[in-house]
């Protein structure tokens, strides 16, 4: 546990220096990929999955950002390997891979319900099947699945703050591409009416989505 925490100290010492974060969480990787407890794998998902969103963003180098997703949603860890599983799917469908990146995300889009990871991979999903030019129907069934997941999660939430606004725009946005015109609306007029406790940039693009309506 202490070389852990020495290890984590690592990684936050460097703070938004890209590199040094990332030498500091290959070290870890390397250090504890072969200790199988749970704060050990914990840690170490989440490296994978931070060097994968570093090496894809900073690097530009989508292949081995691939790997690294891979190996993260490899790990079946709770907390990390949905997310590293997702943009894994992601990467795939970048470079043209539409059937194996809806497979991914559907293992990702089955974990219960409220779930931060699960509904977000649903929105992918319904994308990456409308990129692919998917049968209507799948992309209705999607759209559906979609629209119960971001409810779920937004009734799981406080009533007023950020983390609300912006999921409940994702759900307008949902209802905007496959469900009720005028939910849509209502969803974005409850936003506006929070005023500032939705926060930016959502507030701002809910209002421009009103707008249009």
């Amino acid at each position: 546990m202490a070389e852990l925490n020495t290890l984590l100290n690592n990684v936050s010492a460097a703070g938004e220096d890209l590199d040094k974060a990332a030498a500091a969480r290959e070290a870890l990787v390397a250090a504890l990929d072969g200790d199988g407890s749970a704060p050990a794998q914990a840690a170490v998902t989440e490296a994978l999955y931070r060097l994968g969103l570093n090496t894809l963003l900073h690097k530009k180098d989508i292949n081995a950002a691939m790997e690294l997703f891979k190996r993260a949603a490899e790990k079946k860890q709770a907390d990390w390997s949905p997310l590293a599983r997702t943009s894994h799917a992601l990467t795939l469908a970048a470079k043209g891979k539409h059937q194996q990146a809806v497979f991914e995300l559907r293992k990702v889009t089955g974990l219960p319900t409220p779930n931060v990871a699960a509904a977000t991979a649903q929105v992918f999903l319904a994308q990456v099947l409308r990129d692919m030019g998917a049968k209507p129907g799948e992309i209705e069934k999607a759209d559906k699945e979609r629209i119960t997941a971001l409810e779920t999660l937004v009734a799981s939430l406080p009533r007023t703050g950020p983390d609300r606004a912006h999921w409940m725009f994702m759900l307008a946005v949902a209802h905007r591409e496959g469900g009720s015109r005028s939910e849509c609306k209502r969803l974005l007029q409850e936003i506006a009416a929070m005023g500032a406790d939705a926060g930016e940039p959502t507030r701002g693009l809910a209002a421009g989505m009103l707008k249009g309506m």
